[in-house]
Parts: structure tokens; sequence; C-alpha cells
């Protein structure tokens, strides 16, 4: 997502993006993700002047590495409200 499209967007109000889509930092996508907010309170220090409180983990790692001068690493984890649909189709296979 372009910078000019996002602050256009946010001058707008809004209208075609919702703001959890895209990093307000660097402009991509974002994802659905979490982070303990203490971890959260200790890299949004180090944010830009203007950023807005969304960030992609990419910018979220760096701002909080900056902050703590610790590197991170990530863990993959499914989604539980997927991985419990799996197992109920799995398991409504099984019973056939």
């Amino acid at each position: 997502m372009p910078l000019p499209v996002i602050a256009e967007q946010r001058a707008k109000g809004w209208p075609d993006l919702h703001p959890e889509d895209f990093c307000h930092r660097c402009g991509h996508r974002n994802l659905s993700w979490y982070v303990d907010s203490a971890l959260w309170v200790e890299a949004w220090a180090q944010a830009e002047p203007g950023i807005q409180s969304v960030l992609c983990p990419q910018c979220f790692a760096e701002l909080w590495e900056k902050a703590t001068g610790l590197r991170i690493t990530w863990e993959l984890r499914l989604d539980t409200a997927v991985l419990l649909s799996r197992l109920r189709r799995a398991l409504a296979e099984c019973s056939r």
C-alpha cells in the first residue's frame, strides 16, 4: 500500500480500507498477530512521530529491538478457530 494512499485514506476517514489492514509505519499489508501489551509499549516508545498505532510484525520487531537492544524470533501458531474447524471436519469424516 503506497504511503500517499494511506495518507489520503486517513484524511477521508478510512472509507475504503480498514485501518488494521496495513502497517501505518511502512504501509505493507498487516496480518492478524498478537504481542503482550508490555512489549508493545516498549516498542511504541521508539515509534516515529505521526505514526498511528497499527504496526506489522516487522516494524514492531525493529522498534522493539531498538528499544531493548534484544533480538526477536517468531513462533508461528495456528489460529485456534482454524484448528478446531479442521479437527471437527476430520472427526466428521471419520464418523462416516
